[in-house]
Order: structure tokens, then sequence, then C-alpha cells
């Protein structure tokens, strides 16, 4: 018969046993949430572009930059403490700046709820400062210190960026359903209008100000995926039509004669059409089987 002190004995060793074993589970716990914690707020600290473009170089990927490295405190100064707002948007809020040489800036400040990270963050720094046109703000800098990221944009005087990219040129012919207008000379008119319309409305919507109104990128690539399925429909279509000998129905434009007129040709059951260059020539595109001279007569 074991004596009760012999069992006491080995309760207490159970129990100690126990306690080490959840000892020992806690301390592996808190190490490796440190591990994480840590992992994850690795890209939060300073990182510099030339770090970035080594780790780049080693992948073979030669990314130059032409964006200017702004110090925290310049940024401070040219936005009097980030005291002008401009707005808010995806990225985070927006202040306007004034630097010492009287070049007017927009800094857009990384908010602290983004999960954009150090290697994304220059990535798009790379991205932008290679980007040079008409329609496109221009990239002055960045900043990233003291967990702070920023990008500093040339300011427009003249409107927001939203205005100045559809305000005047895009939006109006496409809410005028006048697309045309906007679609480059370069496709001579060779292009199917459901896959332009598509690829149009979806540009909107990637432009919208508010980030939860804008589509993700896997909806982005769907639909252009549909725009170009329905491009490789018309291509298709043309090259049965190309080999198939019934010629297309010519319409003259006008019964005078013009020195600018060219026919129009159209095909009778499809969407696809071409038209000439001169200017006092107006056609009707409600219905693509219909064609409207400059005399006011139809040919159906």
């Amino acid at each position: 018969m074991a004596s009760p002190s012999s069992g006491l004995t080995a309760a207490v060793g159970i129990s100690v046993l126990a306690f080490s074993f959840v000892s020992a589970i806690i301390v592996v716990a808190i190490y490796c949430l440190k591990r994480s914690f840590s992992h994850r707020s690795e890209p939060i600290g300073f990182i510099s572009l030339e770090q970035v473009a080594w780790k780049k170089e080693a992948n073979s990927i030669d990314v130059p930059t032409q964006a200017r490295p702004f110090q925290l405190l310049e940024i401070k100064v040219a936005t009097e403490s980030f005291s002008r707002k401009l707005g808010e948007g995806g990225f985070g809020p927006v202040y306007h700046g004034i630097l010492p040489d009287g070049h007017e800036i927009a800094v857009k400040v990384q908010s602290y709820d983004s999960k954009q990270g150090a290697n994304e963050f220059f990535n798009e720094v790379q991205l932008l400062s290679r980007a040079h046109h008409r329609h496109v703000v221009s990239l002055v800098g960045y900043c990233h210190e003291a967990n702070s990221r920023m990008l500093v944009y040339e300011y427009l005087s003249g409107g927001t960026l939203e205005r100045s990219l559809h305000g005047k040129i895009a939006r109006g012919f496409l809410l005028e359903r006048r697309i045309h207008k906007i679609i480059d000379p370069i496709f001579d008119a060779v292009y199917n209008i459901e896959s332009i319309w598509k690829a149009a409305e979806l540009a909107m919507f990637c432009v919208e100000p508010r980030a939860v109104h804008r589509p993700a990128m896997p909806e982005v690539v769907q639909e252009l995926k549909q725009a170009l399925d329905i491009e490789e429909g018309r291509i298709t279509v043309a090259t049965i039509e190309a080999a198939t000998p019934t010629p297309l129905a010519p319409v003259q434009a006008a019964k005078h004669h013009h020195a600018r007129s060219e026919p129009v040709y159209y095909h009778q059951n499809t969407r696809n059409f071409s038209f000439g260059t001169s200017e006092d020539e107006s056609y009707s595109f409600s219905n693509l089987r219909e064609v409207k001279t400059t005399e006011g007569e139809t040919t159906t």
C-alpha cells in the first residue's frame, strides 16, 4: 500500500512537469509572435533607395529613378507642418507645400493603416519617376524617414488631377457618346466599338476618387480579357469575310462631286465600319446599317 507522502510527491512532480511544459509553450509562442511582428514591421523601417536598387541589381533588374529624396524636415517646412490639407485619397492625405525655390508641390502622406510595404513604395517611386506625359502629374521626389512614406508631386494649380485628365478631354466625349473622339487615330477606325466602350468604362472606374469605388485588380484583368475577346472576335470575323468573295457595298457620301468626299463602306451584318474624311459629312451611328449623307438622303 502506497504511503501518503509518495502520492504527494508524485502529484507535485506532475504539477511541476505540467507547469514546465506550459511555460515552454508560452515562451515558444512569444518568440514566434516577436519574430512574426518584427518580420511584418521590417518594411516600415528605413530602407534607402540604394538598398532597393541593389536588391534589384542582384536579380538582374536595373530600374533607374530620377526622383529626388526629401528629408522629413524639408517636407515639414514646405507644408508648414502639414497645415494645408488639399484632400485625401486611398494612399493617404495630400498637403500643399512650397519649396525654397518657390516651386509648388503636393505631398501625399501614406496613412498608418496602409498595407503597402517599402518595396512596393519604392517600386511606385521608380515607376512614377519615369512617367513623363502632358496629362500625367510629374513626380518630384519622395520621403522615407522616421517610419513615414511620402510622395512629392508637382502641384496642379488649375484644378484636381481627375478634372485635368477627364473634365475637358475624355469625360465630356464619353457622356456625349462620342467615344471615337478620344480613340487613338492609329487604329484608323479598325476596332470593335463594344471593346472600346468596355475599356473606356473600366478606365473611368479605375480613376474614381475614392478607393472603395475602384475595381479590384482581378476584376480589372477580367474586364480587359473580355474586351480583348470581343476584339479577337472581330478579327476572326474580318478574316473570314476577307476570304469570302462577296464584295462590300459601296455607298457614295454625296451625289455631287466634292474634292474631299470619299466613299463609305460598311458591312450589312456586322458592327465594323469605316468612313471618309470629309469634314462636311455627317453620319448616324444609332444604326450602323444606315448611312446619312450630306444632302440629307438616307441609304440603307
